[in-house]
């Protein structure tokens, strides 16, 4: 017999997809995520931005699988501004005759593939707002 539950282990975010029996949450979606967040210690935690990423991928990987199993579909889910980036998600821009790419970095900023915006028309930090292909708030 096949489980209705997800078990989520991440360094952030550990716990488990399940049905919402309406106890705890009383939203109208049919899987919730029952879990611990870590984000480290009571004390206070300082954050570097590259960990901070870590924890937004992270928590963006959990709610594609919350979408998924609350039926939406996945076109649904936008292949260039959802997932990792230059792993999940696809470039808004790719040259034909080049490697020349674009793509909305874990910033929310679009990003090219010239290195660190070494000439004139790098597109390298410029920050968006929202995704150009579905309209969704970044």
């Amino acid at each position: 017999m096949f489980s209705n539950e997800i078990i989520v282990k991440g360094n952030y975010v550990s716990g488990t997809i399940k049905k919402n029996d309406g106890n705890k949450d009383s939203s109208r979606h049919p899987y919730i995520l029952h879990s611990g967040l870590n984000f480290g210690s009571r004390g206070g935690t300082t954050w570097t931005a590259d960990k901070l990423r870590e924890i937004i991928v992270e928590l963006e990987n959990v709610i594609i699988e919350m979408d998924k199993q609350n039926g939406k579909q996945a076109k649904d889910i936008c292949k260039y501004c959802t997932g990792r980036p230059l792993v999940d998600r696809e470039p808004l821009m790719k040259a034909q005759l080049s490697d020349y790419t674009v793509f909305i970095n874990s910033a929310n900023c679009l990003e090219d593939s010239v290195i660190g915006g070494s000439v004139p028309h790098s597109l390298y930090g410029v920050k968006i707002n929202y995704c150009p292909v579905c309209g969704r708030k970044l």
